[in-house]
């Protein structure tokens, strides 16, 4: 029994540069979306962390006087205008310096996310401790702010990416491909004149 071994005709050139080159592609279009998803939460850890940052910054600017003379309806009054001003904001806990409840805001027509956020600051005036300010955050509608924003950047680059790819595989064809094609022909017309 004998085996036949036949040869295949190798792939043409700019089929082969198409290849690497689509190749190259998706492998630079998976990391930007892997380093896409990093910079994702880092900017909603970020621009979550700096709402925070000010919303308990002038809860507890507000507060501290109220909760020195322990005024309860201004400080609910206080809690229920800067709710307001945040959608994300889950609830809002302020307790005096021995830890008792003063003032408590809960967003209740909404059920919590598994990924909330916790802030606290404590008020102080004089380096004496009158109470803490505790706010929870629900980052999803910002997470969709962000995503949106983020999508938009990938659908940039993979059609960044795509045009590039094709602009660099026209002109592979012009300069390389096409006189490689027509100087292969030229051989082949030329090995066909000749005597055998």
């Amino acid at each position: 029994m004998r085996f036949k071994f036949t040869h295949r005709q190798p792939w043409p050139l700019w089929l082969k540069i198409f290849a690497a080159l689509v190749c190259a592609m998706l492998l630079v279009t998976s990391l930007a979306v892997q380093l896409d998803n990093r910079v994702r939460v880092q900017q909603l850890n970020d621009e979550l962390t700096q709402r925070s940052f000010l919303i308990l910054k002038l809860i507890s600017a507000g507060a501290q006087e109220l909760i020195i003379v322990e005024d309860v309806p201004m400080l609910d009054s206080l809690v229920s205008e800067t709710s307001a001003l945040d959608p994300d904001l889950n609830s809002i806990l302020i307790t005096n310096e021995s830890g008792q409840e003063m003032s408590y805001w809960s967003r209740h027509d909404e059920t919590p996310s598994p990924s909330i956020y916790t802030f606290e600051q404590s008020i102080e005036y004089e380096g004496e401790h009158f109470g803490n300010v505790k706010a929870q955050w629900d980052p999803i509608g910002l997470s969709e702010k962000v995503d949106k924003r983020l999508s938009r950047g990938r659908q940039t680059l993979i059609l960044s990416l795509l045009a590039l790819t094709s602009v660099i595989l026209v002109l592979l064809h012009i300069f390389i491909a096409s006189p490689l094609n027509k100087l292969t022909q030229r051989l082949r017309s030329f090995s066909d004149k000749l005597p055998d």
